[in-house]
């Protein structure tokens, strides 16, 4: 079929495009009409990469993925599905973003995340099918190894609610030991500078063991005070912009130095204008806390916990929830090491009240106030806080 068409290409082949000269006879006209069909043939292929995923180990409860390009190599927009959520779909997987559909432009490469739930121990391996709406399927493999921790928490993604600047929310999680016949230590790693706090963060369950873990969230009042710095030079940015096209104006007439000055006026007080709904500053942040597991040997001969975290270099990362393959088990930590990771959702705003200088003790180290009334029976006390 191309030896046939490739007489009727115009311009390189790459681009294929055709041009198909038509002669149409009409009865009763003795001149026939020519005709020419101009049409460009391009592929309905879509480069799907990589053709196997490997998650490598990851501990039971927990979700692991890896990235899928999909490119268009064609001249046309295609729309694809993975069919996740629906009839034949792989249970565990899931494809973000779209849930699995989405549009790819000519010559653009899209960028999903593969994830998924290992349900039981051992390995593991699963397949998706891309189906275009041109009726092309392209399979993707993919596989791993579910691990079962000994160590297992009761949630392990967390999301507070919005916490005001100098206060302090609080989770509460369990972290349960599912061992028989050792006892391992932990040892969260909280991110540098994400103002959680872990209590305990460093402690030992022996089999069966069971304890309650506390996750306090407390902004400190200088982000507030950053933001406050951050809106005062954008808006002497601002008004140094609009004083530029006035004195450009002044030399040119009198009367549109003083419609600019009049325009860029009223773009400040458009700024200071408070915006439909809530307009209190906030700060929305995620991160990854993971918690490091080991045996902990009879013998007294175990070095210290930090040193594993230090060397595998994760108690300072912050990051989206658990979502790239390879090492969700702690592979590569050796004796019997392995890591959890608890995601955590955090948000940050404005306080809607202020105590103004208040003449309260606060305790060092906690984001309240101490409001003391002493010892009282049988009287009404009244204390008034400005």
């Amino acid at each position: 079929m191309a030896a046939k068409l490739a007489r009727f290409l115009e311009g390189p082949e790459e681009e294929g495009v055709l041009q198909i000269p038509v002669t149409v006879s009409v009865p009763g006209q003795p001149l026939p009409v020519a005709v020419t069909l101009r049409a460009q043939v391009t592929t309905s292929d879509l480069t799907i990469t990589p053709q196997t995923l490997d998650l490598g180990r990851v501990p039971l409860g927990e979700r692991a993925g890896a990235a899928l390009f999909v490119t268009n190599p064609g001249k046309l927009p295609q729309s694809f599905s993975f069919g996740c959520g629906g009839k034949g779909a792989p249970r565990g997987v899931e494809v973000s973003p779209g849930h699995g559909y989405g549009t790819v432009l000519p010559g653009e490469t899209v960028r999903l995340l593969v994830s998924f739930r290992p349900s039981i121990p051992g390995p593991q391996s699963f397949a998706l099918r891309c189906s275009t709406l041109a009726g092309r399927v392209f399979p993707v493999q993919g596989r791993c190894h579910g691990v079962e921790p000994p160590l297992a928490l009761s949630h392990n993604v967390v999301r507070f609610p919005a916490t005001a600047v100098d206060d302090t929310s609080c989770v509460s999680l369990v972290l349960s030991s599912r061992s028989s016949d050792v006892v391992h230590a932990f040892e969260f790693g909280v991110p540098v500078d994400s103002w959680l706090q872990v209590t305990p963060r460093v402690g030992s369950l022996a089999p069966g063991q069971s304890v309650r873990l506390q996750l306090e969230y407390s902004p400190p009042a200088a982000l507030l005070a950053q933001q406050q710095q951050q809106q005062q030079q954008q808006a002497l940015q601002g008004q140094a912009g609009s004083a530029a096209p006035v004195l450009a104006a002044a030399a040119a007439c009198l009367l549109e130095e003083r419609s600019a000055g009049d325009t860029a006026l009223s773009g400040a007080q458009d700024q200071q204008r408070p915006r439909d709904g809530d307009g209190r500053w906030r700060q929305s942040r995620e991160w990854v806390v993971p918690c490091f597991v080991r045996p902990l040997r009879s013998g007294g001969s175990d070095p210290p916990l930090d040193a594993t975290i230090h060397a595998t270099g994760s108690s300072s990362s912050g990051s989206a929830v658990h979502s790239s393959g390879g090492g969700g088990g702690g592979e590569g930590l050796g004796d019997g090491s392995s890591v959890l990771h608890l995601g955590v959702s955090v948000c940050a705003v404005a306080p809607e009240l202020l105590l103004d200088q208040p003449p309260l003790p606060r305790p060092d180290g906690k984001n309240y106030y101490t409001l003391d009334f002493g010892q009282l029976a049988g009287m009404r006390v009244v204390h008034e806080v400005p």
